[in-house]
């Protein structure tokens, strides 16, 4: 089985890590396991696995899934396709293909589609490459598994790559050992 590809952050400061159609959630040395549709409940059928997730984790329990060209929205129980978000480039509309989500501390939200990243703003946007959008990445982090920010207000973030995580607060590689509660065969 591949390794985590998407993570994100609750609202209670809790970190979710998705591998497959299966999530760990994480909250300083206690962790459960369980699949992503006893995770987010209200999913349409056949969305037992997922491209990406992203929270709002200052609303308590708002999630967005997608899948595709779609997305269900969690706490509303709506399904929206991606050209709900106007600035999303077209092709991303059309053709699918992301694959990690999260929210900025502003409130913006960030695509990842390979190694580009499309952060959006109600209307506004731009696409980037990960190495100008996470400005501090180590030599040959070009591409990452996942990535997921701190609900701090400081736009801090971590990125995952295979066995490790650039932490961007402390500008340092860490091993997922990091987080004890991981399950052995996630790190």
């Amino acid at each position: 089985m591949p390794g985590i590809s998407g993570a994100w952050t609750w609202a209670s400061g809790a970190v979710g890590f998705k591998r497959g159609n299966q999530v760990h959630t994480t909250d300083w040395g206690r962790g459960r396991m369980a699949y992503i549709r006893d995770t987010f409940e209200g999913l349409p059928q056949g969305w037992d696995d997922v491209d990406a997730i992203y929270t709002w984790p200052d609303i308590l329990n708002r999630w967005v899934a997608i899948k595709g060209t779609q997305m269900h929205i969690g706490s509303s129980d709506k399904d929206e396709p991606l050209s709900f978000w106007d600035s999303l480039p077209e092709e991303w509309q059309n053709n699918g293909g992301i694959n990690g989500a999260w929210t900025w501390a502003s409130g913006a939200v960030g695509f990842k589609r390979g190694n580009q990243v499309h952060t959006t703003d109600w209307g506004h946007g731009v696409t980037r490459s990960i190495r100008e959008c996470f400005v501090g990445l180590p030599e040959g982090w070009d591409d990452v598994d996942a990535i997921y920010t701190w609900p701090r207000g400081d736009n801090s973030w971590v990125a995952i790559k295979g066995s490790q995580m650039y932490v961007s607060s402390s500008k340092r590689t860490e091993p997922l050992s990091y987080w004890d509660s991981l399950p052995y065969t996630w790190k």
